[in-house]
């Protein structure tokens, strides 16, 4: 068996070509939330109406919840541009009859933009305190 670490003069060890290659992989790219559709996601997330990556308690069942991760759809892509992926999520009326551990489980998701992800975690924390100081008119 080779030695792995193993290079005649001027070649590229194997690790050094399996970064070189993940340069001919195409670029992930996520299309950015205009802000109308960003202030849409913000009051769906604070409402329930969506469930994240983030929400999932034990990340050892990710594939679970969002079960196209199995077939690892993100490989073909360059690694430098998937870290531009802010959060994996699924509108809660997408959710198979079954889940697991309490946690939905769903056959598709989206991806939000790692910038919008930190602008709506940002808005959502604003709109949560927003709601919880409602005011209530005096009883009658």
């Amino acid at each position: 068996m080779p030695d792995p670490d193993y290079a005649l003069e001027g070649e590229q060890k194997p690790e050094q070509l399996s970064e070189y290659w993940d340069d001919f992989k195409e670029p992930f790219v996520i299309p950015r939330l205009s802000d109308e559709k960003l202030r849409e996601f913000v009051n769906d997330y604070v409402s329930g109406r969506i469930f994240t990556l983030d929400q999932v308690r034990d990340k050892g069942l990710a594939m679970s919840v969002f079960m196209p991760l199995i077939f690892d759809p993100f490989s073909r892509y360059n690694p430098e541009t998937l870290k531009n992926v802010g959060t994996i999520y699924q509108y809660m009326h997408e959710a198979l009859p079954r889940s697991i551990n309490g946690m939905p489980c769903f056959l598709s998701f989206n991806i939000l933009h790692s910038k919008d992800w930190e602008r709506a975690l940002k808005a959502a924390d604003a709109e949560i305190a927003r709601r919880s100081s409602i005011e209530l008119p005096p009883d009658e």
